[in-house]
């Protein structure tokens, strides 16, 4: 029975700690401005097209 009590309190406050005080209002969306590919250097010859 204490064992239940333990798990059931730590839910709970697992449960609190995952919740935000501030409800967001509008969702945002960022676009990146540029799309960059990172390429490693052992690749920048033709050999890795």
């Amino acid at each position: 029975m204490k064992n239940k009590i333990f798990i059931g309190s730590l839910a709970l406050m697992a449960a609190a700690g995952l919740t935000s005080c501030v409800a967001d209002t509008e969702p945002r969306l960022q676009k990146p401005t540029e799309f960059v590919l990172n390429t490693p250097p052992s690749c920048r010859s033709a050999v890795c097209v």
